[in-house]
Protein backbone atom coordinates (compact mmCIF):
# COMPACT_ATOMS: atom_id res chain seq x y z
CA UNK A 1 0.00 0.00 0.00
CA UNK A 2 1.46 3.25 -0.86
CA UNK A 3 2.34 5.75 1.55
CA UNK A 4 -0.03 9.13 1.97
CA UNK A 5 1.67 12.47 2.63
CA UNK A 6 -0.52 14.84 5.32
CA UNK A 7 0.66 18.48 6.43
CA UNK A 8 0.48 19.16 9.70
CA UNK A 9 0.24 22.64 9.77
CA UNK A 10 0.17 25.05 12.45
CA UNK A 11 0.78 29.03 13.08
CA UNK A 12 3.11 28.38 16.17
CA UNK A 13 4.06 30.40 19.04
CA UNK A 14 6.12 27.98 20.67
CA UNK A 15 5.90 24.77 22.21
CA UNK A 16 2.67 24.36 24.32
CA UNK A 17 -0.08 22.12 24.05
CA UNK A 18 -1.44 22.22 20.67
CA UNK A 19 2.07 21.68 19.37
CA UNK A 20 2.56 18.82 21.63
CA UNK A 21 -0.79 17.77 20.26
CA UNK A 22 0.89 17.76 16.83
CA UNK A 23 4.28 15.99 17.86
CA UNK A 24 2.13 13.14 19.19
CA UNK A 25 -0.21 12.61 16.55
CA UNK A 26 2.53 12.72 13.91
CA UNK A 27 5.21 10.15 16.20
CA UNK A 28 1.43 7.85 17.04
CA UNK A 29 0.50 7.06 13.26
CA UNK A 30 4.49 6.73 11.95
CA UNK A 31 3.96 3.17 12.03
CA UNK A 32 1.55 3.29 9.12
CA UNK A 33 0.68 3.81 5.84
CA UNK A 34 0.71 8.02 6.48
CA UNK A 35 3.65 10.18 6.49
CA UNK A 36 3.71 13.15 7.84
CA UNK A 37 5.00 16.59 7.26
CA UNK A 38 4.74 19.36 9.90
CA UNK A 39 4.37 22.63 8.64
CA UNK A 40 4.97 25.77 10.54
CA UNK A 41 3.35 29.74 9.50
CA UNK A 42 6.61 31.40 10.71
CA UNK A 43 5.76 34.93 11.81
CA UNK A 44 8.81 36.79 10.76
CA UNK A 45 8.17 39.34 13.44
CA UNK A 46 7.97 37.36 15.91
CA UNK A 47 9.24 34.05 14.87
CA UNK A 48 9.06 30.59 16.85
CA UNK A 49 11.04 27.74 15.45
CA UNK A 50 10.74 25.47 18.35
CA UNK A 51 8.09 22.90 16.65
CA UNK A 52 10.59 22.71 14.08
CA UNK A 53 13.50 21.73 16.34
CA UNK A 54 11.42 18.94 18.45
CA UNK A 55 10.15 17.72 15.34
CA UNK A 56 13.76 17.63 14.03
CA UNK A 57 14.99 15.80 17.43
CA UNK A 58 12.12 12.83 16.31
CA UNK A 59 13.00 12.60 13.02
CA UNK A 60 10.10 14.02 11.89
CA UNK A 61 10.15 16.35 8.39
CA UNK A 62 9.64 19.83 9.18
CA UNK A 63 8.83 22.80 6.69
CA UNK A 64 9.25 26.64 7.70
CA UNK A 65 6.74 28.62 5.48
CA UNK A 66 7.52 32.38 6.18
CA UNK A 67 4.68 34.52 6.93
CA UNK A 68 4.49 38.14 7.10
CA UNK A 69 1.99 38.04 10.30
CA UNK A 70 -1.19 39.55 7.98
CA UNK A 71 -2.88 37.26 6.02
CA UNK A 72 -1.59 37.22 2.51
CA UNK A 73 -2.06 35.82 -0.75
CA UNK A 74 1.78 35.01 -1.87
CA UNK A 75 1.87 32.80 1.47
CA UNK A 76 -1.31 31.30 0.42
CA UNK A 77 0.06 30.51 -2.96
CA UNK A 78 3.54 29.21 -1.71
CA UNK A 79 1.68 26.73 0.53
CA UNK A 80 -0.41 25.64 -2.06
CA UNK A 81 2.95 25.11 -4.25
CA UNK A 82 4.72 23.06 -1.11
CA UNK A 83 1.15 20.87 -1.24
CA UNK A 84 1.20 19.83 -5.18
CA UNK A 85 4.96 19.49 -5.08
CA UNK A 86 5.05 16.71 -2.05
CA UNK A 87 1.88 15.29 -3.24
CA UNK A 88 -0.13 16.10 0.06
CA UNK A 89 -3.40 14.45 -0.08
CA UNK A 90 -5.03 15.35 3.86
CA UNK A 91 -3.71 18.99 5.22
CA UNK A 92 -4.84 18.99 8.74
CA UNK A 93 -4.81 22.51 10.68
CA UNK A 94 -4.36 23.62 14.46
CA UNK A 95 -5.17 27.22 14.75
CA UNK A 96 -7.65 29.75 12.97
CA UNK A 97 -4.18 31.10 10.80
CA UNK A 98 -3.59 27.41 9.22
CA UNK A 99 -7.15 27.20 8.99
CA UNK A 100 -7.18 30.34 6.94
CA UNK A 101 -4.05 29.23 4.50
CA UNK A 102 -5.20 26.05 4.58
CA UNK A 103 -8.59 26.45 2.95
CA UNK A 104 -7.59 29.39 0.27
CA UNK A 105 -4.71 26.81 -0.45
CA UNK A 106 -6.66 24.18 -1.22
CA UNK A 107 -9.28 25.56 -3.06
CA UNK A 108 -10.67 23.85 -6.05
CA UNK A 109 -8.43 20.84 -5.04
CA UNK A 110 -9.18 17.11 -4.30
CA UNK A 111 -6.80 18.00 -1.11
CA UNK A 112 -8.79 16.92 1.99
CA UNK A 113 -9.19 19.52 5.05
CA UNK A 114 -9.21 18.25 8.72
CA UNK A 115 -9.34 20.74 11.81
CA UNK A 116 -8.56 19.85 15.15
CA UNK A 117 -10.05 22.69 17.01
CA UNK A 118 -8.00 23.78 20.00
CA UNK A 119 -9.62 26.26 22.51
CA UNK A 120 -9.84 29.94 20.87
CA UNK A 121 -7.57 31.83 23.77
CA UNK A 122 -8.61 35.64 24.76
CA UNK A 123 -12.06 35.99 23.27
CA UNK A 124 -13.17 37.12 26.47
CA UNK A 125 -11.09 40.19 26.51
CA UNK A 126 -9.69 41.52 23.18
CA UNK A 127 -11.56 42.57 20.05
CA UNK A 128 -9.18 41.40 17.61
CA UNK A 129 -8.94 37.58 19.45
CA UNK A 130 -12.72 37.55 19.56
CA UNK A 131 -13.03 38.96 15.43
CA UNK A 132 -10.43 36.28 14.80
CA UNK A 133 -12.37 33.54 16.39
CA UNK A 134 -15.60 34.57 14.18
CA UNK A 135 -14.08 34.24 11.14
CA UNK A 136 -12.23 31.28 11.60
CA UNK A 137 -15.92 29.63 12.24
CA UNK A 138 -16.93 30.62 9.22
CA UNK A 139 -13.87 29.36 7.92
CA UNK A 140 -13.94 25.88 9.40
CA UNK A 141 -17.62 25.05 7.42
CA UNK A 142 -15.05 24.82 4.21
CA UNK A 143 -13.24 21.85 6.25
CA UNK A 144 -14.02 18.15 5.43
CA UNK A 145 -13.60 17.36 9.71
CA UNK A 146 -13.81 18.93 12.39
CA UNK A 147 -12.16 17.81 15.37
CA UNK A 148 -13.34 18.52 18.94
CA UNK A 149 -10.62 17.69 21.62
CA UNK A 150 -13.05 16.68 24.05
CA UNK A 151 -16.52 16.34 24.59
CA UNK A 152 -16.99 19.66 26.39
CA UNK A 153 -15.44 21.25 23.40
CA UNK A 154 -17.90 19.25 20.38
CA UNK A 155 -20.94 20.82 22.24
CA UNK A 156 -19.39 24.66 22.05
CA UNK A 157 -19.02 23.52 18.35
CA UNK A 158 -22.45 22.69 18.05
CA UNK A 159 -23.23 25.67 19.64
CA UNK A 160 -21.72 28.02 17.40
CA UNK A 161 -23.66 26.16 14.60
CA UNK A 162 -20.94 24.01 13.26
CA UNK A 163 -22.34 20.96 10.64
CA UNK A 164 -22.68 17.92 13.62
CA UNK A 165 -21.87 15.88 9.92
CA UNK A 166 -18.82 17.19 10.08
CA UNK A 167 -17.73 17.00 13.36
CA UNK A 168 -15.95 14.16 15.41
CA UNK A 169 -14.40 13.83 18.76
CA UNK A 170 -11.02 12.79 19.34
CA UNK A 171 -8.95 13.53 22.87
CA UNK A 172 -5.63 14.55 23.76
CA UNK A 173 -3.25 11.74 24.08
CA UNK A 174 0.04 10.93 25.29
CA UNK A 175 3.20 8.87 24.90
CA UNK A 176 2.93 7.35 28.43
CA UNK A 177 6.07 4.90 27.61
CA UNK A 178 7.82 8.25 28.46
CA UNK A 179 7.12 8.29 32.13
CA UNK A 180 7.41 4.82 32.76
CA UNK A 181 10.87 4.37 33.60
CA UNK A 182 11.63 6.49 37.34
CA UNK A 183 13.34 9.34 37.27
CA UNK A 184 15.63 10.64 40.27
CA UNK A 185 13.84 13.21 41.81
CA UNK A 186 17.33 14.63 43.33
CA UNK A 187 18.97 14.48 40.10
CA UNK A 188 16.25 15.69 38.16
CA UNK A 189 16.46 18.98 40.55
CA UNK A 190 20.36 19.38 40.07
CA UNK A 191 19.87 20.67 36.69
CA UNK A 192 17.55 23.66 38.04
CA UNK A 193 19.80 24.30 41.24
CA UNK A 194 16.97 23.15 43.55
CA UNK A 195 17.79 21.86 47.00
CA UNK A 196 16.53 18.47 47.84
CA UNK A 197 14.75 19.95 50.95
CA UNK A 198 12.97 22.22 49.18
CA UNK A 199 8.83 21.82 49.05
CA UNK A 200 8.38 22.22 44.91
CA UNK A 201 5.23 23.24 43.21
CA UNK A 202 5.45 23.15 39.72
CA UNK A 203 3.60 24.63 36.76
CA UNK A 204 4.07 24.24 32.93
CA UNK A 205 2.24 26.41 30.35
CA UNK A 206 2.44 29.61 28.14
CA UNK A 207 2.74 32.48 30.28
CA UNK A 208 -0.38 34.34 29.50
CA UNK A 209 -3.24 35.92 31.02
CA UNK A 210 -5.76 32.68 30.67
CA UNK A 211 -3.11 30.65 32.24
CA UNK A 212 -3.43 32.27 35.72
CA UNK A 213 0.36 32.44 36.62
CA UNK A 214 -0.30 35.91 38.01
CA UNK A 215 -2.54 34.59 40.88
CA UNK A 216 -0.09 31.81 41.46
CA UNK A 217 2.38 34.01 42.17
CA UNK A 218 0.09 36.23 44.40
CA UNK A 219 -0.71 32.89 46.55
CA UNK A 220 3.00 31.67 46.41
CA UNK A 221 3.80 35.04 49.02
CA UNK A 222 1.34 33.81 51.11
CA UNK A 223 2.69 29.92 50.77
CA UNK A 224 5.93 30.86 51.54
CA UNK A 225 5.13 32.90 54.34
CA UNK A 226 3.85 29.25 56.35
CA UNK A 227 6.43 27.07 54.14
CA UNK A 228 9.83 28.51 54.34
CA UNK A 229 11.04 26.32 52.32
CA UNK A 230 8.36 26.67 49.55
CA UNK A 231 9.65 27.32 45.76
CA UNK A 232 7.45 27.82 42.89
CA UNK A 233 8.53 26.44 39.42
CA UNK A 234 7.06 28.03 36.15
CA UNK A 235 8.13 26.16 33.37
CA UNK A 236 7.25 28.00 30.01
CA UNK A 237 7.32 31.35 28.05
CA UNK A 238 4.61 33.77 26.88
CA UNK A 239 4.24 37.55 26.29
CA UNK A 240 3.03 38.07 30.30
CA UNK A 241 7.14 36.70 30.85
CA UNK A 242 8.50 40.31 32.33
CA UNK A 243 5.17 40.88 33.92
CA UNK A 244 5.53 38.21 36.03
CA UNK A 245 8.81 39.03 36.84
CA UNK A 246 8.26 42.05 37.91
CA UNK A 247 5.42 40.96 40.13
CA UNK A 248 7.83 38.37 41.96
CA UNK A 249 10.60 40.92 42.29
CA UNK A 250 7.51 43.70 43.93
CA UNK A 251 6.41 40.81 46.55
CA UNK A 252 10.04 39.78 47.48
CA UNK A 253 9.66 35.95 46.10
CA UNK A 254 12.73 36.06 44.52
CA UNK A 255 14.44 33.21 46.70
CA UNK A 256 10.57 31.27 46.09
CA UNK A 257 10.06 31.39 42.24
CA UNK A 258 12.29 29.69 39.24
CA UNK A 259 11.13 30.21 35.35
CA UNK A 260 12.44 27.68 34.00
CA UNK A 261 11.57 28.78 30.21
CA UNK A 262 10.55 26.58 28.06
CA UNK A 263 11.58 22.25 28.30
CA UNK A 264 11.09 19.78 26.14
CA UNK A 265 12.49 17.01 28.58
CA UNK A 266 8.73 17.32 30.74
CA UNK A 267 9.47 14.17 32.37
CA UNK A 268 12.74 15.20 33.66
CA UNK A 269 10.74 18.36 34.73
CA UNK A 270 8.10 16.65 36.60
CA UNK A 271 10.17 14.67 38.07
CA UNK A 272 11.50 17.61 40.26
CA UNK A 273 7.95 18.29 41.23
CA UNK A 274 6.15 17.58 44.55
CA UNK A 275 2.96 18.72 43.53
CA UNK A 276 1.57 20.25 40.32
CA UNK A 277 -0.80 23.11 39.84
CA UNK A 278 -2.68 24.38 36.75
CA UNK A 279 -4.11 27.53 37.59
CA UNK A 280 -5.42 28.56 34.35
CA UNK A 281 -9.20 30.62 33.68
CA UNK A 282 -9.55 28.18 30.35
CA UNK A 283 -8.63 25.09 28.66
CA UNK A 284 -9.96 22.79 26.49
CA UNK A 285 -8.29 18.87 27.37
CA UNK A 286 -4.63 19.77 28.64
CA UNK A 287 -1.56 18.21 27.60
CA UNK A 288 0.27 18.91 30.89
CA UNK A 289 -2.47 17.99 32.94
CA UNK A 290 -2.15 14.16 31.25
CA UNK A 291 1.78 14.22 31.43
CA UNK A 292 1.69 15.84 35.30
CA UNK A 293 -0.74 12.39 36.17
CA UNK A 294 1.32 10.40 34.29
CA UNK A 295 4.36 11.43 36.29
CA UNK A 296 2.54 10.57 39.38
CA UNK A 297 2.30 14.18 40.73
CA UNK A 298 -0.48 14.95 42.79
CA UNK A 299 -2.61 17.94 41.25
CA UNK A 300 -4.46 20.69 42.30
CA UNK A 301 -6.22 22.34 39.33
CA UNK A 302 -8.77 24.50 38.09
CA UNK A 303 -12.66 23.38 36.73
CA UNK A 304 -11.99 24.81 33.51
CA UNK A 305 -13.01 23.20 30.05
CA UNK A 306 -12.12 19.52 30.56
CA UNK A 307 -10.16 19.45 33.65
CA UNK A 308 -13.31 18.27 35.98
CA UNK A 309 -14.16 15.23 33.77
CA UNK A 310 -10.61 13.92 34.26
CA UNK A 311 -9.28 15.50 37.83
CA UNK A 312 -12.36 14.51 40.42
CA UNK A 313 -12.15 16.01 43.41
CA UNK A 314 -10.41 14.22 46.79
CA UNK A 315 -10.14 11.19 44.13
CA UNK A 316 -7.22 11.84 42.05
CA UNK A 317 -6.41 15.73 42.56
CA UNK A 318 -8.08 18.88 44.16
CA UNK A 319 -10.40 20.90 41.97
CA UNK A 320 -10.64 24.65 42.49
CA UNK A 321 -13.10 27.41 40.98
CA UNK A 322 -10.80 29.42 38.74
CA UNK A 323 -9.45 32.91 39.41
CA UNK A 324 -10.41 32.54 43.21
CA UNK A 325 -6.63 33.20 45.63
CA UNK A 326 -8.06 31.42 48.61
CA UNK A 327 -8.95 28.31 47.59
CA UNK A 328 -5.81 27.86 45.55
CA UNK A 329 -4.01 28.38 48.65
CA UNK A 330 -5.93 26.42 50.75
CA UNK A 331 -5.93 23.27 48.14
CA UNK A 332 -1.87 23.66 47.61
CA UNK A 333 -1.70 24.00 52.13
CA UNK A 334 -3.63 21.04 51.97
CA UNK A 335 -1.67 19.19 50.02
CA UNK A 336 1.81 19.72 51.58
CA UNK A 337 0.69 19.04 55.07
CA UNK A 338 -0.38 15.65 53.60
CA UNK A 339 1.79 13.84 52.15
CA UNK A 340 0.39 10.52 52.43
CA UNK A 341 -2.99 11.76 51.33
CA UNK A 342 -1.72 13.90 48.13
CA UNK A 343 0.53 10.30 47.22
CA UNK A 344 -2.71 8.62 47.14
CA UNK A 345 -4.15 10.99 44.85
CA UNK A 346 -1.12 10.89 42.50
CA UNK A 347 -1.35 7.20 42.31
CA UNK A 348 -5.27 6.98 41.60
CA UNK A 349 -4.06 9.88 39.19
CA UNK A 350 -1.54 7.87 37.11
CA UNK A 351 -4.05 4.84 37.08
CA UNK A 352 -6.91 7.02 35.19
CA UNK A 353 -4.49 8.74 32.75
CA UNK A 354 -3.62 5.22 30.88
CA UNK A 355 -6.73 5.72 28.99
CA UNK A 356 -5.21 8.56 27.47
CA UNK A 357 -2.59 7.35 25.38
CA UNK A 358 -1.11 8.99 22.06
CA UNK A 359 -1.53 5.28 20.46
CA UNK A 360 -5.59 5.53 21.09
CA UNK A 361 -5.24 9.06 19.27
CA UNK A 362 -3.50 7.93 16.63
CA UNK A 363 -5.49 4.95 15.71
CA UNK A 364 -8.95 7.64 15.96
CA UNK A 365 -6.88 10.32 13.46
CA UNK A 366 -5.94 7.08 11.31
CA UNK A 367 -9.29 5.72 11.13
CA UNK A 368 -10.58 9.71 10.18
CA UNK A 369 -8.21 9.83 7.28
CA UNK A 370 -8.83 6.74 6.25
CA UNK A 371 -12.57 7.03 5.93
CA UNK A 372 -12.05 10.76 4.35
CA UNK A 373 -9.39 9.04 1.58
CA UNK A 374 -12.59 6.27 0.65
CA UNK A 375 -14.76 9.28 0.35
CA UNK A 376 -15.33 9.91 -2.88
CA UNK A 377 -16.58 13.51 -2.44
CA UNK A 378 -17.61 15.29 1.17
CA UNK A 379 -19.62 18.02 0.66
CA UNK A 380 -18.42 21.68 1.81
CA UNK A 381 -20.20 24.45 1.97
CA UNK A 382 -19.70 27.72 0.10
Amino acid sequence: MPFVNILQLRSSIGFYGAENVIIEIARSISSSRYNTIIGILENRHNPHTELAEIAQHHNLTSKILPCSGRFSQKVAKALRQFLFKQEIKIVHTHDYKADFYAALATCNSRIKRVATIHPWLGTDRHIKAKAYAALDKQVLRLFHRLVAISAEMYAELVQYGLPTSKLVTIENGIDLRRFASGINRNDARKEFGLPPCATVIGTIGRLSEEKGHALLIQVAAWLAADFPNLIIMIVGDGPLRWQLSNQVEALGLQKHIVFTGVRSDIPRTLAAMDLFVLPSFTEGLPMTLLEAMAAGKPIVATAAGSIPRIIRNQENGVIIQPREARPLYDALSFLIQRPSFASCLASRAQADVQVFSAKEMGNKYITLYDELLQSKSISTPA
